[in-house]
């Protein structure tokens, strides 16, 4: 038990600097003996929701909190980060944003009624959540394995119950959900339930904000893009389109953290030259905790390194083919019409082995769930990259069986859902 400790301590020493490791020390320290207590005494007002994300402002806290701002006249949103130059932008844009240790950023995290996040609760702050009603936004769906079902990699040493440093250090990862917003009764039933540890009725099946622009058309979603997004991603979207197809690479984390792009064998140099022969583009979109070194592939014509500061979500409606592995992204995807899927599990094997994995369930095999052409190496890729013309859309009907499985009877709204749903457990009137 000492040992295991020891070893934990090093590791969360060597993934945080210094600064930030003594940072999370105070913090825990502060927050377990004042704060805490503190947000079960604070009255609580039902009219103030507090909203955070774990990748900046994004995710389905991001398109509840713009949805609320917009539509719902008898509440308050407030954004609240620990990130200051985020908080800035925000305020920037005329939306109500606090640093999360400020003095008003820590006042209204102790009287909001309602909490929606994308992670945990430490996506505003744990430590002052108390008797708020919280709302688990999450983040993705699928049949990779999540939170308490992790059984490989370092993952699974966070959510073991039995690490006390753990408990000390990241105790929100311990504290259920009172609602977890689900897609279907498959995805609660075989992802969430049981990662959660919290029972089926704790999961609300209303689709995902962040998915509700894929049911306008182009044009909303350029004028969406136009009036909350910058300049940078207007023009990516004005570019994208003038080629005659667009390819978006978007593969999942891997916690092993080794240079999977090298793994699989790509050649960037052959890969321009069948871009520019067939009019395309290709969009390297990374998981924001991958670090891998892209800049030799800015020198590329026809290859575009996704900037983190984008949202991927405006981007894909204009997008004709996502490559991915094992990514959530997939079944988001899956909501466009006469979109291609190309699926790039190259390295599978050490993925079910060394990272996360995929199910428990052995009913719920990789192939069968996920539908779509197939390349395990760079030349299959290429192959496929080259015959375009040739590839089906993916608009065959097991697609409409995988969208009723992943998504049950989801067809947007999911924001207007959601605020219908709270304002009904807290019993007040919009």
């Amino acid at each position: 038990m000492k040992n295991s400790i020891v070893k934990y301590l090093i590791y969360m020493y060597k993934r945080y600097d210094f600064k930030s490791f003594l940072g999370k020390t105070l913090e825990a320290f502060f927050g377990f003996l004042f704060i805490y207590p503190l947000s079960y005494l604070t009255k609580r007002n039902n009219r103030i929701w507090v909203f955070g994300s774990h990748v900046k402002f994004s995710g389905n806290p991001k398109y509840l909190f713009l949805y609320v701002h917009e539509e719902i006249n008898s509440i308050r949103p407030i954004w609240i980060s620990g990130d200051k130059s985020l908080v800035k932008d925000l305020r920037n844009k005329k939306y109500e944003a606090y640093y999360k240790w400020s003095m008003k950023g820590l006042y209204y995290s102790l009287i909001a009624g309602v909490y929606f996040f994308s992670f945990y609760t430490v996506d505003i702050n744990y430590f002052a959540v108390g008797r708020a009603l919280d709302f688990n936004l999450w983040h993705g769906i699928g049949i990779k394995l999540i939170e308490f079902n992790v059984k490989h990699g370092e993952a699974a040493k966070h959510y073991n119950p039995n690490n006390l440093i753990s408990r000390i250090y990241a105790p929100f990862l311990f504290r259920r959900p009172q609602y977890l917003l689900s897609t279907s009764k498959f995805t609660t039933d075989y992802l969430l339930k049981d990662a959660f540890r919290i029972s089926e009725n704790k999961c609300i099946e209303l689709g995902y904000p962040r998915t509700d622009l894929f049911f306008s058309s182009l044009d909303t979603v350029k004028q969406f893009v136009k009036l909350h997004e910058n300049q940078k991603t207007f023009e990516l979207i004005e570019k994208i389109q003038k080629y005659s197809f667009s390819y978006i690479y978007m593969p999942t984390w891997r916690e092993t953290r080794y240079d999977f792009i090298t793994s699989a064998g790509f050649d960037f140099a052959l890969l321009n030259e069948q871009l520019i022969k067939t009019n395309s583009v290709f969009i390297l979109k990374l998981h924001h905790a991958t670090k891998l070194d892209t800049s030799s592939i800015a020198n590329y014509s026809n290859i575009f390194v996704l900037d983190n500061k984008i949202d991927v979500y405006v981007i894909l409606p204009f997008i004709t083919t996502l490559i991915t592995d094992y990514s959530s992204i997939y079944h988001d995807f899956m909501l466009l019409d006469n979109k291609q899927i190309i699926l790039f599990p190259f390295d599978k094997e050490d993925y079910i082995s060394e990272n996360r994995g995929i199910t428990l369930d052995p009913r719920l095999d990789y192939d069968e769930y996920t539908l779509g052409q197939r390349a395990y190496s760079f030349e299959e890729l290429l192959s496929l990259i080259k015959n375009n013309n040739s590839m089906e859309c993916y608009s065959y009907p097991q697609r409409e069986k995988m969208k009723k499985i992943f998504w049950g009877n989801y067809t947007g709204s999911s924001s207007k859902q959601i605020v219908d749903f709270v304002f009904d457990k807290l019993c007040i009137k919009k």
